[in-house]
């Protein structure tokens, strides 16, 4: 389900959630998460491996507020509904394609002259 990360430190990612719904029943029942994002634009993509908790900390979650949050949290950092979700990362991979047209021009026309796909731009894993 889409979620907005709201800070990486360390080896974690947070999240916030609204109370009630099945994101703490799923995580009790299997906390291995794999959280995935993207830029289109830039042909930017990253997935990232982990094992997840909920939990409610209104300290933590005052000092990761921003205003975009209060979309679904109205009574802002306090809200009684908002709960933390915590992934704690094990691994990660992501991938930096070509993006501009033009190299996407080049590597057809490459594809056309020789046979041969173009490199597909970086990919990397890490683990932790």
């Amino acid at each position: 389900r889409p979620l907005a990360h709201q800070a990486i430190d360390d080896d974690t990612v947070w999240l916030f959630h609204v109370a009630g719904t099945p994101n703490p029943l799923q995580i009790a029942q299997d906390s291995d998460v794999l959280l995935a994002a993207s830029n289109p634009s830039s042909q930017d993509y990253v997935s990232v491996k982990g094992k997840a908790r909920t939990l409610k900390d209104p300290a933590k979650a005052k000092a990761l507020w921003s205003e975009s949050a209060r979309v679904w949290f109205p009574k802002g950092a306090e809200d009684p509904e908002l709960e933390l979700i915590a992934v704690t990362i094990h691994g990660a991979e992501y991938w930096d394609s070509p993006s501009s047209a033009a190299l996407h021009a080049y590597g057809y026309v490459k594809a056309l002259a020789t046979g041969e796909r173009p490199t597909g731009g970086e990919n990397q894993k890490v683990s932790f």
